[in-house]
């Protein structure tokens, strides 16, 4: 009898259900202006959403982490924009590209002056090489590089502005140790410890990939060109996981802000082993080793 009852019930509220579906579409069929609100709504809605979420950010996004000052002087003769004829556009690139140049030069006179190991990367030579005193006492041999695209995409004098002074290390994640550490079995007196063979350190087999942070949102991600061994596979999955700990961005940051300001700009290196080592053992701690950059021609 309950489960009779119940079923009855059940049915009832089901029906009130459907009749109330069906008043709110007879309701709604019968009042034009509310056909048209709906209709508004809907198509404007989309748009509000895409215009804020995609359009003004798009707009108001500046390829580069730092903007040059803009020159709000009244004086007609510096706000005056010239552009280029056709027949001066190689001119006016070779001048952009020797401004640039000048800088590069002036940051690695400023670093030779001091007395400290640093980075020059050269991208238009593929090399990065590891200088004291204005002298590279390695020249390691780029494979292939991945450089932002932003790098391209940003304004001359933005691009001017990030490159004008060196970069500063911040922070650093590898797969390997900063230095290298043997474990021997300590001998119990002096003349145990002078039976031991004087052999050298076994050259290290541990995959060498890392990720240098600097300064001005600069990323600079380093891997060697060997194929990883089976047996470091758990190493990299913990080396990808760190990464993904800092840059990775959940779907609602994705949404809310699509193109942040202080999105990194990432150059990824690959070199061979040996260099790769090379370059993240010789490098001081974080704020200590500075990086300049001598970029890619513009008319490139």
């Amino acid at each position: 009898m309950n489960s009779f009852s119940q079923k009855d019930s059940n049915g009832q509220h089901t029906d009130k259900q459907q009749n109330a579906i069906l008043w709110f579409f007879s309701w709604f069929i019968r009042r034009p202006g509310m056909q048209l609100l709906f209709l508004i709504i809907a198509i404007t809605l989309p748009a509000i959403i895409i215009a804020l979420t995609v359009l003004i950010p798009a707009a108001a996004f500046s390829p580069m982490p730092v903007k040059a000052e803009s020159n709000d002087k009244a004086d007609s003769t510096l706000t005056k924009k010239v552009e280029a004829t056709a027949d001066q556009h190689p001119l006016y690139l070779n001048i952009l590209n020797k401004e640039q140049k000048l800088s590069f030069f002036q940051n690695r006179l400023e670093l030779a002056r001091q007395d400290s190991i640093y980075l020059v990367l050269n991208l238009q030579d593929s090399v990065l090489d590891i200088e004291i005193k204005g002298l590279p006492v390695q020249r390691c041999k780029i494979q292939s590089y991945n450089a932002s695209s932003r790098l391209k995409a940003a304004q001359h004098e933005d691009l001017q502005k990030w490159l004008e002074t060196p970069f500063t290390l911040q922070g650093e994640i590898s797969t390997i140790p900063k230095v290298p550490v043997l474990l021997v079995d300590a001998p119990k007196d002096t003349t145990e410890a002078a039976k031991l063979p004087k052999k050298p350190m076994e050259p290290e087999k541990t995959a060498v990939f890392f990720t240098l942070l600097f300064d001005k949102n600069l990323v600079i991600e380093i891997e060697q060109t060997e194929t990883i061994l089976p047996e470091e596979e758990g190493l990299m999955l913990n080396y990808q996981h760190r990464f993904d700990s800092i840059f990775s961005r959940t779907l609602m940051q994705k949404i809310t802000q699509p193109m942040p300001q202080q999105l990194p700009i990432h150059i990824k290196l690959r070199m061979n082993e040996g260099d790769a080592r090379a370059i993240y053992r010789s490098i001081p701690h974080s704020k200590y080793a500075k990086l300049i950059i001598n970029p890619l021609d513009e008319s490139m």
